[in-house]
């Protein structure tokens, strides 16, 4: 088995992984400072950057970077969550990470959280609703035809799925 991972680390995506690095970390600097001019400034920076690493090299998903660079836990989601705060970019990174929601790359709930952050902000009712909870939902049926369109379980399936997560930590503590 470590065989096989050290043969996959090494068909990673070594500049991929690189840019990545850098949008991640830029990213969460400037929000932990809270200065928030530079967390305008670096999400632009870092919407030029996506669709730079999309164009050159697709979605920078798990089978192309890993999860991690070193210690540094490298999740997309929070960075492709930002991306919803720009109106100039929103419409791009809407259609273009759908694509890749589509082909497998990227995880549809990464996806679902940037378009209701999006609505969030022009006080639209949310399309997947996963972001921020639950109570800002008004109609459950189209939430859940939406989610099944991209691949996510219906509500009350999440919710299961939740109860029972912790139901397992539970009984492991």
């Amino acid at each position: 088995m470590e065989v096989r991972v050290e043969e996959w680390k090494k068909g990673l995506n070594q500049k991929l992984i690189d840019s990545f690095t850098v949008a991640f970390q830029r990213d969460q600097s400037s929000r932990k400072e809270g200065n928030y001019p530079d967390v305008i400034k670096n999400d632009k920076k870092n919407a030029e950057l996506l669709k730079w690493m999309f164009e050159n090299y697709g979605f920078p998903s798990l089978q192309k970077i890993g999860l991690s660079n070193g210690d540094l836990l490298m999740p997309s989601g929070p960075v492709l969550l930002h991306m919803a705060d720009y109106d100039e970019y929103y419409q791009y990174f809407k259609t273009k990470i759908l694509e890749y929601v589509k082909s497998g790359d990227c995880p549809p709930r990464d996806y679902a959280a940037m378009i209701d952050r999006n609505n969030s902000h022009h006080k639209l009712p949310y399309t997947y609703g996963v972001y921020q909870g639950y109570e800002n939902i008004k109609d459950s049926a189209t939430i859940n035809r939406n989610r099944k369109s991209i691949g996510l379980p219906s509500l009350k399936h999440a919710q299961w799925i939740t109860k029972d997560f912790f139901k397992k930590i539970k009984k492991k503590n």
